[in-house]
């Protein structure tokens, strides 16, 4: 992989990283998010950047703990369109 397509998943990473700020559904917004933490997690990894590893890595544990908490606290296999239902009730 050459340095340009390093940045460019770093960059790709920021601007999801954007994206799920701008979302209003909380779940949508943490799943979009966990995948960017992913991403930036592979790019610190790449670039031997461990504080971006690290500060990632606990980002998306706390997203996946508030995932699996809605998960388990709706007993029901998470449905990202189906929440916006649930909220308007």
């Amino acid at each position: 992989m050459t340095n340009e397509q390093i940045e460019i998943i770093g960059y790709l990473a920021s601007a999801i990283t954007v994206i799920s700020f701008l979302m209003k559904n909380v779940i949508q917004l943490r799943i979009v998010n966990l995948t960017a933490c992913l991403m930036f997690i592979f790019y610190g990894v790449t670039i031997g950047s461990w504080p971006v590893v690290i500060v990632n890595s606990v980002v998306a544990a706390v997203n996946i703990y508030f995932i699996l908490k809605y998960k388990i606290q709706n007993k029901a296999p998470l449905k990202i369109a189906a929440l916006n239902k649930e909220r308007k009730a």
